[in-house]
């Protein structure tokens, strides 16, 4: 394949490296440009074209940089952006002349086909080399004379009179002058040079670049979500607070202009927010700056790097990459190294309750006389599922598969005749899992089939989020029954004190993971769909820890519990 030129499935494309005096670590990748199924002679002479006025703009680069007293540009990706831009509005103007330099009506603009090669092997040659002098800046003659010689280099190409004339050839007859047409691809080519110079100094107009500005991003993109999901979706209060503080603290710019150095100042900033700071009585986002500037201090822990990563830059990303998508523009931010800050807790270590702690939750959660705290940890616990989808569990949803109970989580339900959307993860939450045979041993089963609606009805009464009155009640009998909230011993632990117990079995860890409602690691682990028979009877059926007391859990008044409303205030400790 010749220099500058690769194939790829959609055709011949055109690629070029930003010489090093431009990027000195050479760690950003080729400028690409695509030609699409066009003839191999054609790619040639475009590629040939495409290089010459790359390294031209390369060197008006360099020169400015030069001029400025830098070593070097300092935003590498907003030099190939320029570039590519250029080159990608250029290509139009050179598909204009075929092979021989015809215009693409067939006429010839000049007096023959191998005078027309000349030309512009003449002038794209003088380009070129006029760029690789600049660049290295060893010819005096260049520093001097630049702009005049790239005039008079661009004339080759499309003034045979010109070119004649440097090639030291006969000067052309006047009944073989140019055209009007080969005037117009001059202009032409003029004025992509202008938007050139105008893009590199930040000054390129909006008509310039299609892509939208990072709040029209936004915007479309959260109505794309709303009219998927409804207005009620989760998500969507997310991503209005991550836009609200990323143009509190950034430029609203065409999402393709933003490069590795803004969200790396986004980072630099936002780690400062105090964790929690939205929940403050007097947090406004009209203040995001001053609430940021008055925690430089670290009066306050800032929010964590998970949180900083996924929730603030990551819906960033999120954002710009829709943005992208729907300008049919490169998204530029997936190859880059941003820097967190030490200030940023790391994750911290999520430990699964000792049995201590559970007979603990189990005794108080059953001494409390309510459906929801004694049975809801248990069910967590043998299940390993997530307490938003265990909220919304049915007794329609129980049935007898294989000779065990399951539980087939709905997406949606019904209530009151509208519909509501089961709070799930991923599409893997929704997936089938088994209940253990200790909870049929306890008639708890058989009473939640014969109940009509949710089986911890208490949790929807009057709340808005059934899934978070959830987690504010368990995690006050976790915290009563001594749970240590730094070491994350909340209920979403007793997910991994399921999963440890299963790898103590030496069940297979496939088994687990479609039990709990993860993600299975490959293409190979997905055949089968779901769990075997014979997995799940080796759920249904494991042993169950001899350390945990579960007579507590025998010969309950279910009915009695159900019927019990919701106690107030913090649960008191019981003794060891």
């Amino acid at each position: 394949m010749p220099d500058h030129l690769t194939r790829t499935q959609a055709g011949l494309v055109f690629q070029i490296r930003i010489p090093k005096t431009l990027d000195p670590g050479l760690s950003y990748a080729p400028i690409r440009v695509t030609l699409g199924q066009v003839r191999i002679r054609e790619a040639k002479r475009l590629a040939t074209q495409l290089a010459g006025a790359a390294h031209l703009a390369f060197g008006r680069l360099q020169r400015k940089a030069i001029e400025g007293g830098e070593p070097g540009m300092k935003q590498h990706t907003d030099v190939g952006r320029a570039v590519r831009d250029h080159l990608t509005a250029l290509l139009p103007v050179l598909r204009g002349l075929d092979g021989v330099g015809q215009i693409a009506d067939g006429s010839l603009p000049v007096s023959s086909p191998a005078m027309a090669m000349q030309m512009a092997g003449a002038g794209l040659t003088g380009l070129l080399d006029l760029a690789a002098d600049r660049i290295s800046g060893t010819s005096a003659l260049v520093s001097a004379d630049a702009p005049a010689l790239e005039r008079h280099y661009l004339r080759l190409i499309t003034d045979e009179g010109a070119a004649r004339a440097h090639l030291d050839l006969p000067p052309l007859q006047p009944a073989a002058a140019v055209d009007d047409r080969v005037a117009d691809v001059l202009e032409e080519i003029l004025a992509t040079q202008a938007a050139l110079q105008a893009q590199v100094q930040g000054m390129a107009s909006r008509t310039v670049n299609p892509a939208p500005l990072f709040s029209e991003a936004s915007r479309a993109y959260q109505d794309k979500l709303r009219s998927a999901h409804g207005e009620g979706y989760d998500e969507l209060n997310y991503l209005r607070h991550r836009t609200e503080v990323f143009l509190a603290l950034m430029e609203d710019k065409p999402v393709n202009l933003y490069g590795e150095e803004d969200l790396q100042q986004f980072i630099d900033q936002v780690a400062f927010m105090p964790a929690n700071a939205s929940k403050d009585d007097d947090y406004d986002l009209a203040r995001i700056r001053e609430i940021i500037a008055g925690n430089r201090d670290l009066a306050r822990k800032p929010i964590s790097r998970v949180t900083l990563k996924n929730n603030y830059v990551g819906k960033v990303k999120t954002i710009i990459r829709a943005g992208c998508r729907q300008a049919k523009v490169p998204f530029q931010l997936d190859d880059i190294r941003l820097v967190y800050p030490k200030i940023s807790p790391p994750k911290r270590q999520r430990m699964a309750p000792d049995y201590e702690l559970l007979n603990r939750i189990f005794a108080m959660g059953v001494a409390s006389g309510e459906l929801t705290k004694a049975m809801l940890p248990l069910t967590g616990f043998v299940t390993g599922r997530r307490i938003g989808l265990l909220s919304f569990l049915r007794g329609e949803d129980i049935r007898q598969y294989h000779g065990v109970w399951i539980a087939i989580p709905p997406n949606v339900v019904t209530v009151d005749g509208a519909v509501r959307i089961v709070p799930y993860k991923t599409q893997e939450s929704l997936s089938v899992f088994v209940l253990h045979n200790l909870l049929a041993e306890i008639g708890f089963i058989d009473w939640a089939r014969r109940r009509d609606g949710f089986i911890f009805a208490s949790l929807h009464e009057g709340v808005v989020d059934p899934a978070d009155t959830a987690q504010k009640r368990m995690g006050r009998l976790f915290r009563a029954a001594g749970a240590n909230p730094s070491l994350l011993e909340t209920f979403h632990s007793l997910r991994t004190a399921k999963i440890n117990f299963d790898r103590d079995l030496k069940i297979d860890p496939r088994t687990t993971r479609l039990q709990v409602g993860h993600e299975l690691l490959d293409v190979h682990e997905g055949y089968g769909g779901s769990l075997r028979r014979s997995e799940l009877h080796e759920i249904a059926n494991a042993p169950l820890p001899i350390e945990i007391d579960f007579t507590v859990f025998r010969g309950l008044d279910f009915d009695g519990m159900a019927a019990k409303r919701p106690s107030r205030g913090r649960p008191k400790r019981i003794n060891d």
